[in-house]
């Protein structure tokens, strides 16, 4: 199946086009402006890369959140418009979900990106070593101290994964030290295998994208029969906006 993945949500706005488990195209840029024009232009982009017209795509996958208000809207509503356009499903798929897929497998990841304000989005989360993510938690928005404090009462190893998790990493490992956990950084930390055991904390290697992770995800989504029509997509802010908050 021919999927056409997209991520607005995170720092850097990334799309993917991969045929089954191979990726014809990547194409990454930092954020700047988060308006649909230019995520069209990305995807434009990477339909010339991979060799692709959009006639042929047979499904999208879209990054629903958490993450940035305004990418996350530019993004959901691309899709579905061309989802809408198009007939084809829709596969959306948690940044959450994305950020532990890229950190490899693993029991317990914690992902966790940025949410501004030194805050961060976390989730708990296994990741099987077929790509598979399950949930053992409720995404959710906190303060960095708060779910690190909660992570040492935690029993059995955690990977720390994520921009939210690299941004922190010293409290992180001051914590870990203070609860007599064993702490691992990159590179050490990519030799692990299926880290997290034994109460090991670990953190994983920085990924610069997720519209890869999206698109794999989208792929197992669909395979599933999971995918949905455009009009029952929806976005995941996890909190208000600060519009809705004043």
């Amino acid at each position: 199946m021919l999927v056409l993945a997209v991520d607005t949500a995170s720092d850097v706005r990334s799309v993917c086009v991969r045929l089954g488990s191979e990726t014809l195209s990547l194409v990454k840029e930092q954020q700047t402006k988060a308006g649909a024009s230019v995520v069209l232009s990305v995807i434009d982009e990477a339909l010339r890369s991979a060799g692709t017209r959009f006639e042929e795509l047979e499904l999208f996958a879209v990054a629903c959140g958490p993450g940035s208000f305004t990418g996350i809207r530019a993004g959901v509503a691309t899709v579905k418009a061309f989802a809408a356009m198009s007939g084809r499903p829709v596969a959306p798929i948690q940044t959450l979900h994305a950020v532990a897929l890229a950190a490899g497998p693993s029991e317990r990841t914690v992902a966790a990106i940025p949410a501004g304000r030194g805050e961060v989005f976390t989730q708990l989360l296994e990741v099987s070593a077929a790509g598979e993510v399950r949930e053992l938690s409720e995404p959710a928005h906190v303060n960095p101290a708060t779910l690190i404090q909660a992570a040492t009462r935690w029993d059995g190893g955690l990977k720390w994964a994520g921009g939210g998790a690299w941004a922190h990493r010293e409290l992180i490992a001051e914590a870990a030290a203070r609860a007599g956990r064993a702490w691992v950084e990159p590179p050490a930390a990519g030799r692990l295998a299926y880290e997290g055991k034994q109460g090991m904390w670990s953190l994983a290697a920085q990924a610069d994208s997720y519209a890869e992770q999206i698109a794999r995800l989208g792929l197992i989504r669909s395979g599933k029969g999971d995918a949905v029509r455009a009009d029952e997509v929806r976005a995941l802010y996890v909190r208000p906006s600060d519009a809705e908050l004043k």
